[in-house]
């Protein structure tokens, strides 16, 4: 050990013991030995500041700061320290010189706050804080009107923008969640202790959803490099305490690090047309180089890894070569082609990993081969390697293919439908009219009573995973058999699209309504207030929104709401990404309309610059009215702005 670390050593024991004067004293001998010893520097200078010798104090709080660049630590300490002695440009210049941008942390928010309070104390400062980018201009203040809070599950709260226009807030306020059917498996997936990234964060509905499940132990990075974007999301963070395990770094990944000009859509302010693209600078990075950077908040491996980067998603995996080789987490991959490219393949098995997609039905991933097309709704993938495979199938969200057994070998079949169907509010008063109700003239309803029942089957949870997506894969079959034979029953094309949407097959899903619907055009149009439609056969509504909704009238109404809502709900993600009100109208126009159908239409009115409707509500959202709505507040700002 050399003489200048053993009296740093010393001099620290002083300093914990209250022995400021020793501790002072041997830090200064440390400095004359070694004048680059940026902890010694860094602790004699506040020290020094802390007793009054400002000039000595804060020239050794630089030293510190110009011997270790990249320390978040030396770095505030300094901007404090000028701060305090009134000079906040210094300060500003102390928080933007650093060699990568600083973590959004609420240190260092509250600091550039501060900053700006006294160069500007007319601007707001409610979400101010200077560029998170020390090579690009300062970041215009968001007002508190400019934004709105939306919770949506685990009572997450995420700050929008307030603007109609805005994809994130349409969506969260709609859908009371982010529109992926793997936010499902993404919260059943995090686990207290694990470390996540999120790239292309935007607004945090994926990383604040993962910080909140960690329960306080673990981490999250969210990397956003759009400033207003990183501003809200590190607000978000705050609104919901999640300052121990969330960090927001304002930047971006690429195979290349550097700035680059990106377009935007900028947001309208409140009463204005004005929403017109524009351009900004934001910095890049390769995934190695964060990192590896001191400033990476973790030292712990990467367990969950998102990428969401505008189809640069390959770029971002090739830029972490030196992460791969230490690292091997599970990979949310967003696409927008239905044929992946050859290039990300091949990369993908250069790492001896492989590709998943989610069986929604049973919440599980299943391997899938690469080269053959994808469905057309689908919006993501996962990758990884086998050592993480074997970790999800233990824990139940990985179908093992290695387990397929005969289905001659499985346990037989079981008449469930009877007892199973009980526990459907729809299907209670029907259930002794189907178990007394002669079937002897239905050519089909042995095979579809035991289609129906292999489906009930895949809904066990108490059966293991693989057998459970064996049966929900022989009950595609069996009710595929039955259509192609000619069997066209209501009941079969309902059970049938079902199992469509539970694989995950929407696209083939939303051909087959739209196929019921011209082979049963009654079900686009209002009954006749004398006409009741009897279903003769047990049958299961087409999404699993409607198990539990109670029937408003007869049954017959109560299935049309459940064929147009499916309808118009599966063709896109949102409706965000349609002005079409056609099916909407029909379906409001039922009694038996979801809460979700009035959230739609009062956002296509305001996007529209229609009026507000005055059709019924259902019986539905008076129900889900008896409980407070914790969106409430931003459903009435965002309609006064508008």
């Amino acid at each position: 050990m050399s003489d200048s670390q053993r009296l740093f050593e010393q001099a620290i024991e002083h300093q914990n013991a209250g022995r400021d004067e020793a501790a002072e004293w041997l830090y200064r001998a440390v400095v004359a030995l070694d004048s680059q010893h940026a902890e010694a520097n860094h602790r004699l200078g506040l020290l020094e500041y802390q007793s009054g010798q400002i000039d000595s104090g804060l020239a050794h709080l630089q030293t510190a700061v110009n011997c270790a660049p990249e320390s978040i630590d030396f770095r505030l300490a300094l901007a404090n320290a000028l701060l305090q002695t009134q000079r906040p440009l210094d300060a500003q210049t102390a928080l933007d010189t650093a060699p990568m941008p600083l973590p959004n942390t609420p240190a260092v928010m509250t600091l550039r706050q501060q900053i700006i309070q006294i160069i500007n104390p007319n601007q707001p400062t409610a979400f101010d804080h200077n560029t998170l980018n020390g090579n690009s201009e300062p970041t215009p203040a968001i007002e508190m009107n400019d934004t709105l809070l939306v919770t949506i599950a685990d009572e997450v709260r995420v700050c929008v923008p307030a603007d109609i226009h805005s994809q994130t807030t349409y969506v969260l306020l709609e859908q009371g969640d982010w529109c992926d059917d793997e936010m499902l498996f993404v919260r059943q997936f995090i686990q207290p202790g694990m470390v996540a990234v999120d790239v292309g964060a935007q607004h945090g509905a994926y990383a604040l959803t993962l910080a909140k499940r960690l329960n306080g132990n673990g981490a999250v990075i969210a990397l956003e490099p759009v400033k207003k974007v990183a501003h809200l999301l590190t607000q978000s963070v705050i609104e919901n305490e999640l300052n121990d395990v969330m960090t927001v770094l304002p930047v971006g990944l690429a195979n290349h690090s550097g700035q680059i000009d990106i377009s935007i859509r900028a947001d309208r302010k409140p009463n204005s047309l004005q929403g017109d693209r524009t351009t900004e600078t934001v910095t890049l990075l390769k995934l190695d180089e964060l990192i590896e950077n001191s400033r990476w908040p973790t030292t712990a491996p990467v367990d969950f890894l998102r990428i969401n980067a505008g189809g640069l998603e390959l770029d971002v995996l090739q830029s972490g070569a030196v992460f791969f080789n230490h690292n091997a987490p599970l990979v949310l991959l967003r696409v927008t082609e239905t044929t992946l490219s050859p290039q990300l393949c091949a990369f993908v098995n250069t790492l001896n990993w492989q590709f998943y997609r989610l069986i929604p039905g049973i919440n599980a991933l299943f391997l899938i081969d690469p080269t053959q097309p994808l469905d057309a709704h689908q919006r993501n993938l996962f990758i990884c390697d086998n050592a993480c495979a074997e970790r999800l199938q233990q824990r139940g969200l990985l179908i093992d293919q290695t387990q397929f057994t005969a289905l001659s070998a499985m346990q037989p079949y079981q008449m469930l439908w009877p007892l199973d169907l009980a526990n459907y509010h729809y299907a209670q008063p029907l259930l002794i009219g189907w178990q007394i109700a002669d079937h002897s003239k239905d050519e089909r309803w042995q095979d579809y009573q035991m289609a129906l029942n292999c489906y009930l089957l895949s809904q066990d949870h108490k059966q293991p995973l693989t057998a459970r997506y064996q049966r929900l894969l022989e009950s595609l079959q069996r009710f595929h058999q039955l259509i192609e034979t000619g069997d066209g029953h209501l009941a079969t094309y309902m059970v049938f699209i079902r199992i469509l949407f539970d694989l995950g097959e929407k696209q083939s899903a939303v051909y087959q309504i739209e196929e019921l619907i011209q082979k049963m055009t009654w079900l686009l149009e209002p009954l006749h207030e004398d006409l009741r439609i009897q279903i003769s056969r047990p049958f299961l509504p087409l999404t699993h929104d409607f198990d539990q909704r109670p029937v408003a009238g007869d049954i017959g109404t109560w299935v049309q709401a459940a064929v147009i809502e499916a309808l118009e709900t599966k063709r896109s993600p949102s409706s965000y990404f349609q002005n079409d009100l056609y099916l909407l109208k029909k379906v409001l126009a039922n009694a038996n309309h979801g809460a979700a159908m009035e959230r739609r239409e009062r956002l296509l009115n305001l996007r529209l610059g229609m009026p507000k409707s005055t059709a019924p509500k259902s019986i539905q959202t008076g129900r889900r009215r008896q409980k407070i709505d914790p969106n409430t507040a931003a459903w009435e700002r965002l309609e006064n702005n508008n």
